[in-house]
């Protein structure tokens, strides 16, 4: 895929990065530029209306004073005709949801039988397949890696 930028510069996609609520983020070919282009309902938006409005949100971020030492990726061109904009691709920039894993496979839950807690044992008489899964969450991070994450990110928009 090809996006246009406002100053008429051509962006090549090479691969998806990410997809969440809110919007799609692209590598493109050249590696220290990302594209995101903006969704709503799971949908690309269409509407010039819409596209309009996304494009003065995110002109007024561009424009905001945001200290230097905030590593964050700020948006540094609006996509022609299209709601989404270029950003420049910081290292290690990945997705919070690869931090912890989402998905137990059969073979990682089958693994995990022998690895449940003491404190867990009872309840996995009753509900293996539950006390699998607290097993999974704490060898993921647990409460304390998601919340340490929180703050740090409630700190940086306090920043901001």
């Amino acid at each position: 895929m090809k996006f246009i930028d406002e100053y008429g510069n051509i962006h090549k996609t090479e691969k998806e990065l990410g997809r969440g609520g809110q919007g799609v983020v692209y590598l493109t070919k050249d590696k220290d530029v990302v594209i995101k282009e903006a969704l709503k309902n799971n949908n690309i938006i269409t509407d010039k209306t819409e596209i309009q409005k996304f494009h003065h949100l995110i002109n007024n971020i561009i424009f905001k004073p945001i200290p230097s030492d905030i590593e964050i990726a700020r948006p540094v061109a609006l996509l022609k005709d299209k709601a989404g904009y270029i950003m420049k691709m910081l290292d290690g920039m990945n997705p919070i949801k690869e931090l912890f894993s989402q998905e137990l496979s059969t073979e990682e839950a089958d693994k995990l039988k022998d690895e449940i807690p003491e404190f867990l044992n009872e309840f996995s008489k009753t509900n293996l397949r539950g006390a699998i899964f607290i097993t999974h969450y704490l060898k993921t991070g647990s409460l304390r890696k998601r919340l340490y994450i929180l703050a740090k990110l409630a700190t940086i928009l306090y920043r901001l």
